[in-house]
C-alpha cells in the first residue's frame, strides 16, 4: 500500500513512481514562447526555428490520473535490463525495435564508454526510443507492474506542471 504523498517504489530496480493528478493543463507553446526558446537555444549553440514549431498552437488537454517515474532511469537501473539479456530477448522489443536493434547491432547504450555520461546514478543516455520501450517491457515482466513510456502529453504535463512553466523548475534556463 502507498500512503498519499509517497512514491510507489518498483521492487526490482527501486524506481520511484509518483502520481500526476487528473485534470487539464496547457500543452504546447505560443509563437512568443517559440521565439524565446529559439533565442535561448541560439545563445547556447546553433538552432533552427523548425525544431520548435511543432509546439504551436498552444492548447488545453485533459488527462486522467497516471503515474510517472520520479526521476529519469539511471544507468544502474538500465544495466539490470542489459545484464538480464534484454538486448538479446526479442519478446521485449516491438517488431520495428527488434529490426532496428539488429540492423544497428545495439548491445548496450552507446555512451557507456564516456565517463561524462556513465555514472551509475546518472540518467541513461544514448538509447533509442525502441530501447526505452524494450526496457519498460522487461521491467513490466520482472516487476509484475504495468509500466510503459509516457505519452507526449503525459511527459509535458509532468515536466512543465499545470502553471505554464517552461522547465520543471521554472521559466529560466
Amino acid at each position: 500500500p502507498v500512503r498519499e504523498g509517497e512514491p510507489l517504489v518498483e521492487p526490482v530496480t527501486g524506481m520511484a513512481f509518483v502520481p500526476v493528478p487528473a485534470g487539464e493543463f496547457v500543452m504546447g507553446s505560443t509563437e512568443e514562447q517559440v521565439d524565446a526558446a529559439l533565442a535561448m537555444c541560439n545563445a547556447n549553440g546553433k538552432c533552427e526555428r523548425v525544431w520548435f514549431e511543432r509546439e504551436v498552437p498552444q492548447h488545453t488537454v485533459y488527462l486522467d490520473e497516471y503515474w510517472i517515474g520520479q526521476t529519469e532511469v539511471t544507468n544502474a537501473q538500465f544495466q539490470q535490463f542489459t545484464e538480464a539479456g534484454g538486448y538479446g530477448t526479442e519478446r521485449y522489443w516491438s517488431a520495428d525495435g527488434w529490426q532496428a536493434r539488429s540492423t544497428e547491432d545495439w548491445t548496450s547504450p552507446r555512451c557507456l564508454d564516456d565517463d561524462n555520461f556513465n555514472g551509475p546514478d546518472q540518467p541513461v543516455v544514448c538509447v533509442s526510443w525502441y530501447e526505452a520501450e524494450a526496457y519498460t517491457a522487461w521491467l513490466s515482466e520482472v516487476s509484475g507492474m504495468a509500466i510503459r513510456l509516457p505519452t507526449e502529453a503525459e511527459w509535458e504535463k509532468a515536466a512543465r506542471g499545470t502553471d505554464g512553466r517552461t522547465f520543471p523548475w521554472g521559466s529560466d534556463f
